[in-house]
């Protein structure tokens, strides 16, 4: 196995994004780190961010709203 990602998982993991600068640009604030370009300008993903348990919590907070911060905020204002 290699200790990056395939151009195919890539691709697929970045699904509907097709331009590498913009698959590039998701995936570097989708994990939190640089994403360097290969010669070819596609994303070069190290596996080890893809495998990490932690990355799939980072996923969901950079994608999801915090509904429980959102609640306890609400709760705390007065009407």
């Amino acid at each position: 196995m290699l200790p990056w990602l395939s151009d195919e998982e890539v691709t697929s993991l970045c699904d509907p994004l097709t331009q590498r600068s913009a698959q590039r640009r998701w995936l570097t604030a989708r994990y939190g780190k640089a994403i360097e370009a290969k010669p070819n300008g596609r994303p070069l993903v190290p596996r080890y961010l893809f495998n990490q348990p932690s990355s799939l919590t980072a996923v969901k907070s950079a994608t999801e709203p915090d509904r429980e911060a959102f609640m306890k905020a609400i709760g705390r204002r007065k009407p």
